[in-house]
């Protein structure tokens, strides 16, 4: 089970190491924000995406899939 960060969890690297989640949401949400987008290795608490859910509208909502082009093709198309 990977290791969850929650709002009381002191920061242990970084430019913020031995803050606390909740006092880096509050000075520097986009930080968080890019741990949680790129650092995926570890969990965060609803709490944490919840803020970060507020403060960035379209956060955690995934992109829509690309549109598959529905092509027909005839049997003499497939060159196999």
């Amino acid at each position: 089970m990977p290791f969850e960060f929650r709002m009381d969890t002191d920061m242990k690297y970084g430019k913020y190491a031995g803050k606390k989640i909740s006092e880096v949401l509050e000075s520097d949400a986009s930080y968080i924000k890019w741990m949680v987008e790129n650092k995926t290795q570890y969990d965060y608490s609803t709490e944490i995406r919840n803020i970060l859910s507020a403060k960035f509208p379209g956060f955690g909502v995934a992109a829509p899939a690309a549109e598959v082009q529905n092509t027909n093709f005839d049997s003499d198309d497939v060159p196999f």
